[in-house]
Parts: structure tokens; sequence; C-alpha cells
């Protein structure tokens, strides 16, 4: 067969954007990753919330409710609030630099200090137009203009790999850094640096507070626990008595009681009433969960909120004798995989990477935790003959099982000796037999899980992917990292269905039943190297040896197609959003309008919604493109080239544009020489109506100087050009 096997490309690139169709989130799962915290120093309600994504969140209630404001491309690293102008707001980033929003977070400029992991911000109180930004692998940076221009500030310095900054609240000629390796301090608001960590043991210094009180008092928290320095940093002594978790990932004091301190681990929350000479562990908050971030009300110490790294944000009113979670609107969770009940539209179930499985009883509006405490559950299946048994899949901690619609659950791992669980499936006629695929083959259960025995696959690579065929359940393919192998006998022998992918992993497996039954799969792979996508979506009709591929380029998780109309089949991917096809995979749309990421890890379709369920965004919900109505695909009767909105502009701006046909379609920037500034489109396109947003940033940084430029389309025989300006 391996001979014989046709490989040709059909329709490649023939993919546009339905603008049309929008996203917007359910009421959760809620939780997620709490990266950094920010209160309002004059209104406790009002708080800022950086996450892992780079999603920012702001409460106005304390906590009631939070919504998103942004996302800025890049997990949020650091952030601050200018406390003479509440409204002044900085945020420093992975590796998308620092962004300054001057309105309270409705928007935010891009100041391009570094593309690496800006982990420290810490603004001079007595004049705000002065900051410090602490870089890994670049050292630390200085402005006195607001942001607008930056020095570095490294004189002494002998490890840059910053990650935390702190300023003295008394002097702000004093400034504490602290690296990878050590820790320095600076009396000349950072002309120069000295050494002052050669008594301390633990590197990693992730977190330093200075007393507000009785500045001469400093905490560092390391990899090895917390140390203490009582003489500006002259001297230390390790202060971790009580302490189950010497990995320290925050610290913050209490600003009127300064022997009070509370402290972030990766085994929860520690509290000490001593200055730190003796710690006492939190228990009315998740066990052995990483608190990455806290922050005191200065106003009113009782008034604490902390970020989690997975479980999200919890607030105390009474200094952390008791805890509240406060996750309402705060939807951050990575969902690994959703699934729909094959009876109830309504009822979901989602599995997250660190926060267990929920389960939605009204089409996602509210989410049920019904299983914690279980890490990267990346599949889901539902018995289709009695409903009440759900399986669900782990990447390291095998398979569970419930019997009562997912409120309780149950290990099933006997025989299966290897638990890193890509994907389940379960034969449609008769469920109490079971698939597995594994990062080391393909077991088989024929008692509903209780016992699993390895089938002869050859696992020489990852199996990611597993489905039955529904009309015949011998039959059985398996997507791996380098081809598709069927089994036509239940598993018992296998041979090569389809391969070889040079760089893809083949994740997922979709049945099409009609006059030709036909396999979709799909997959992708990143290069190591060059961060190249790798991927695509492809179709075989069974019985034949020809398999296309319909889209290049795309990095596909999930294939769905829709039962009501088969013609339809959605795919998400891992780079490019949501596709949608009504034509059984000729043309595409894309349907990623609204969508907070391009990272979206699952897919389902429940009556006339889809939900995708997303990287570091919960589950999201649109209709169908088929219930949305007959006119999703419009086609132009003319050309058009609309005038650029906003104009003036900067640095953002918008073009918009139609073609009635298929055409190979340019789009170009040029300046008023006619030299090209910037290509936005340079691909074939369906017809349709589009839009193109142009960052000046995004090309040229912020050097691309005021003035007037135009635009040109072409597609085809047609041309049309206009003029816009940029005004800084």
């Amino acid at each position: 067969m391996k001979n014989s096997i046709l490989f040709i490309f059909l329709l490649l690139g023939l993919k546009s954007e339905y603008i049309g169709q929008t996203w917007s989130p359910v009421g959760g799962p809620y939780g997620g990753y709490a990266l950094c915290l920010a209160i309002n120093p004059t209104n406790d309600n009002i708080v800022y919330c950086g996450t892992k994504g780079g999603d920012i969140y702001k409460t106005s209630n304390g906590g009631i409710l939070w919504y998103r404001l942004e996302n800025l491309k890049s997990d949020i690293k650091s952030f601050a609030i200018d406390p003479l102008n509440t409204n002044v707001l900085y945020a420093g980033t992975e590796s998308n630099s620092l962004f300054k929003s001057t309105n309270a977070g409705t928007s935010w400029t891009k100041i391009n200090l570094t593309t690496k992991p800006l982990n420290a911000i810490a603004i001079d109180k007595n004049n705000t137009s002065i900051l410090y930004a602490g870089v890994y692998n670049s050292g630390v940076f200085k402005t006195t203009d607001g942001g607008i221009n930056w020095l570095p500030i490294n004189v002494g310095i002998t490890d840059d790999r910053i990650l935390s900054l702190s300023i003295d609240p008394n002097s702000s000629q004093n400034l504490y850094c602290g690296t990878y390796l050590y820790v320095f301090k600076s009396t000349t608001a950072g002309a120069t640096w000295i050494r002052v960590d050669y008594s301390i043991l633990g590197p990693d210094t992730k977190a330093i507070a200075v007393d507000p009180i009785n500045s001469n008092n400093l905490y560092i928290g390391t990899d090895y626990g917390i140390y203490k320095s009582s003489d500006w940093g002259n001297n230390w002594k390790k202060y971790s008595s009580g302490l189950t978790d010497d990995n320290i990932h925050s610290i913050c004091i209490d600003p009127q009681n300064s022997s009070t301190l509370f402290a972030g681990t990766e085994d929860g929350l520690f509290k000490t009433f001593t200055g730190g000479s003796s710690w006492t562990k939190n228990f009315s908050i998740p066990p052995y969960c990483t608190v990455e971030t806290i922050a005191v009300s200065i106003n009113n110490p009782d008034v604490v909120f902390i970020g989690f790294y997975g479980e999200g944000i919890y607030k105390t009113t009474n200094s952390g004798t008791s805890w509240t979670e406060i996750n309402n609107g705060f939807g951050n969770l990575t969902v690994r995989k959703i699934i729909t009940h094959p009876n109830n539209p309504k009822i979901l179930f989602a599995g997250t990477e660190i926060g267990g499985i929920y389960r939605s009883s009204n089409s996602g509006n509210s989410w049920e935790n019904v299983k914690q405490r279980i890490f990267n559950v990346y599949a889901l299946a539902i018995d289709p003959v009695n409903t009440n048994i759900i399986y669900a899949g782990t990447y390291g901690s095998g398979i569970y099982k419930s019997i009562d619609g997912g409120s309780n659950w149950n290990s099933l791992n006997i025989g299966l000796s290897e638990k890193r669980v890509w994907s389940i499936a379960l034969d449609p006629s008769n469920p109490s037999i079971l698939y597995v695929a594994t990062y080391n083959g393909i077991y088989k259960s024929a008692d509903g899980g209780l016992q699993w025995v390895k089938t002869n696959y050859p696992s020489y690579y990852d199996s990611f992917s597993i489905l039955i065929n529904p009309i015949n359940t011998n039959m059985i393919y398996v997507g791996s990292y380098a081809d598709v192998q069927q089994s036509l006998n239940a598993g018992s022998s296998w041979s090569k269905l389809a391969g070889n992918f040079s760089n893809e992993g083949i994740v997922t497996l979709a049945f099409k039943q009609g006059t030709q039954n036909t396999l979709y799969f799909g997959g992708g792979g990143v290069s190591s190297w060059d961060g190249t996508i790798y991927g695509g979506i492809y179709r075989m009709v069974l019985g034949g040896t020809t398999w296309y591929k319909l889209i290049d380029k795309v990095y596909s998780t999930e294939i769905a197609i829709n039962p009501k109309i088969t013609s339809e089949i959605y795919c998400s991917s891992y780079n490019d959003g949501v596709y949608c096809s009504r034509t059984s995979g000729d043309t595409w749309l894309k349907i990623s309008n609204g969508l907070s990421t391009s990272t979206i890890y699952s897919l389902c379709i429940s009556d006339n919604s889809v939900y995708a369920a997303l990287k570091n965004g919960s589950v999201w919900k649109t209709s169908t493109v088929t219930n949305v109505g007959n006119n999703e695909i419009i086609i132009p009767p003319t050309y058009s080239l609309l005038q650029n909105y906003p104009n003036p502009f900067n640095p953002i701006t918008t073009i918009k544009y139609s073609i009635p046909s298929i055409q190979f379609v340019t789009l170009k920037v040029y300046d008023i020489l006619g030299s090209e500034v910037a290509m936005l489109v340079n691909e074939e396109k369906l017809p349709g109506n589009y839009q193109v947003v142009f960052n000046v940033e995004t090309f040229h940084g912020t050097f691309l100087p005021s003035g007037v430029y135009f635009y040109r389309l072409q597609a085809g025989s047609f041309s049309q050009t206009k003029k816009l300006l940029l005004l800084k």
C-alpha cells in the first residue's frame, strides 16, 4: 500500500476570513493563571491581573466580577500602577516588550524596550516619570520621562538575568534587584550597583520586599527559601522555619504592620506575624498549589488578593483568616478538550491542564468543577448507550471513569502501563470496548476500562489520535507523528493508511458517512529551529488510495463535522484560529473574529452552536455558519477599496476591501517617494469582503515618521490606490 498512495494538494490556500462570524466567551469555566496582581492605591475595589497568555483583567467591585481589558500577545510578567495618577498603568511581558495605558487599561500602547522577559517594573513614588525595568538577559533599564526613552543601568551587575526589582520606600536612591544567581544594591538610583548576597546560599531571587516602615529590613525569596537582612542587605540570615516548600514565588509585607508578611510558594500560602522568624501555612485555600502573586491593600491591610498558577484569584478581608474564590469572569484556564452530551445539547464537559474537569448543564453559561486535582485532561468521551458513563484521559495519570454523569470519578489503570494518554475512542455498537492512544502505543479494554491490554500497534512514535469506523467497528484509525495507521481486525494488526508526514503529528481524525465514506485528518508541528509551522487538513475517501491536502501550514488540532449538515466541517488550529468548510473541505472560511487567541486546542458542535477550547482563554462560543443564515458568504458585485479608518492614525488603522471573484491579491503601503513600506496581503483570495489591520510598529517599530502614505490594492486587472495619514 505504501507505494500506491498518491499525495495530491487540493485547493491549497483557498481560504478566506468570514468577518460576520463572531465568537464570545461563555460563562467559564473560570480560574486560570494569575501571574501578577496590582491594587489601585486609592480604591481597593479596583484590581488588575496579568495572566499567562497575555490577557489583562480588571475588577471594579473588589473581585465580584472580572472583565477582560486586552490581550498583549505574551505572558504578563509584571504590572505597576502610577501612585500619583492611577489611570497610568504599565505591563511587562514575556516576549512582547512593555505596554502603557493612560486610561485605566481601556487601551494600551506598546513601548519597544525589549523582546526578552520583562520580569519586574518599579515606579519611583516621588517622581512617577522615573521607572525601572528588570529584563532577563538584558539587565536593568531606567526611564525619566514616563517610558518614552530608556537607558541601560548595569554598572556593577555581573548577572543580567533580572527576576525582581524593588525601590526603598523611604529613599528612592536605594534600589535592589534579584537575578538568577545574585542580589544587587544601588544607592545611586541605579548609576552603580554592588553585590550584597555573599551569605545567601539560594539562587533564583524571584521576590524582593523592603520593609515600608523600617527599610533596613529586607526580604528575598529564592529557590532555597526566604532570607532576611536587617542592615540594608549587608548581612543575611535564612528565615524559613515552618515553610513546607522553599521555592518562593512572591513576598508581600503588611504596609501598616511590617512584622506581618505573606509568602507564596509552590505548596500554597504562608504567613508570619514575627518578621519572618516562623511561618504558618494557610489551609483555607487550595492545597499544593503555586501562589504566584500577592497584593495587600495599603489602605486596609486586612484586604489581600492572591493569584494562583492555575486556580485563579482568591481574596481575604480578614488578613487571611478566611478566603473566598473570586473568579467570576476570570476566564484564563487552558482547556484541552471539550465535548457535548450526545442526547442533551445543553450539557458540556471541559478538560483542563491544571483545573481538572468541569461540567456545564446550561450551554456553558455556568460550570461546576466535578473533578479537581488532576492535570492535563487531554481526552473525554461519553458512552452513547449509557450517558452517565464518562471517561477522561490524562497525560500522566492515565484513565478516569465516572458512572454518575461526572459527579464522581475513579482511576482505571490496571494493565495500562503507559499513562500518558492523548485520545479515547469508544466502540459505538458496544461501548464497553474502548481504546486509548498513548505516548507509547494503543491500549484496548473489553470491560469498560477495568482491564487494559496493549495492542500490536507499531509504537515507534506517539499515537496522538484514534477513531473507530462507525459502520464497521473492527476498522480503527490512529494518527501518529509520522502517518495514519489502520486496523481491520479490532486492533490485532495494523498497516499504514497514509503517510509520510514530515514534522507533523496527526492529532485529529474525523469520519464522514455518506455515499463516499470519508476520513479527515489533520495535525502539525512547530520547528524548534525557527518556529516554522507545519501542518494541514487532509481528506481521503475510504477504499481509495488518494489523500488530499485541503489547507497547508495550519497546525490543526480538532476536526468536527456538523451532524445536521455533514458537508459543514470545522477545524480548530494551534496557530490560526478556527476554519469552516461548507463544501466538505473543498473551500474554507476562517471564522476567528473575536477570539482572544489563535491557539485553539479543541472544539465541538452542539445543536446550532460551536464551542472552542482556548489556550489561556477557557471556552468560547459561536453559531454554526449554517445557523447564521444564507448570507454568510457574501459575494460582492464589484471590486472596492475603502478608506482606512481611523485616518489620521497612530499606530494602527484598518483597511477594508472586496473582490467579486477568486484572484491573487496584493495590498501594499508606499511612502510619498513610492518606496514600499509594508506588504499587507500577498496571496490568492476567495470572493468576499476583507479587512486588514496595518500596525506601523509591526513593520517599522517606532521609526516610521509622520506623513502621507499610500495603499494600493491589486486584484487581477483591478487596481486602486488611496491615501492615508500617519500622525504621531
